[in-house]
């Protein structure tokens, strides 16, 4: 499958309709790839139609781990609203944020950033840091 005037296909795992009652018109793609992932978000780069069946293309509620990264020595008292109000100044993608928690329901000190674009997660990966109001904390891929 490739994307309208795209010029690399879509790396996709596999598609299907989707099997929710309220929702039999949504193709449910599951992208390989970051740039796949990416394409899905470009408005008109997917026909609204394959083999005569027409359907609506909704955005997942879900970030895949390739968009996430992983902030540590973010103390486990902050509040995870207040630090997306404050990565959103900087990384404008930022979709959602969440405290991860050891095994005893506790927070830790690490927080998952999950992001729209992956450009940012580059300059994020790149730069080994994630910056929040000023200060750095390490960053790496969410695996």
């Amino acid at each position: 499958m490739e994307a309208g005037g795209s010029a690399q296909p879509l790396s996709i795992n596999f598609i299907r309709y989707s099997t929710l009652l309220y929702h039999t018109h949504e193709l449910l793609i599951f992208a390989n790839n970051p740039y796949t992932y990416q394409q899905l978000f470009i408005h008109g780069s997917l026909s609204k139609q394959i083999s005569g069946s027409s359907f609506t293309i909704t955005l997942p509620n879900r970030i895949p781990t390739c968009q996430s990264i992983i902030m540590t020595g973010v103390p486990a008292s902050w509040d995870t609203t207040e630090m997306h109000e404050l990565l959103v100044v900087r990384y404008q993608s930022v979709a959602q944020i969440t405290r991860i928690y050891n095994n005893n329901g506790e927070p830790t000190t690490r927080v998952r950033v999950d992001l729209r674009q992956y450009s940012e997660v580059e300059r994020i990966l790149k730069d080994q840091r994630i910056y929040m109001d000023s200060v750095s904390y390490p960053a790496n891929l969410h695996r």
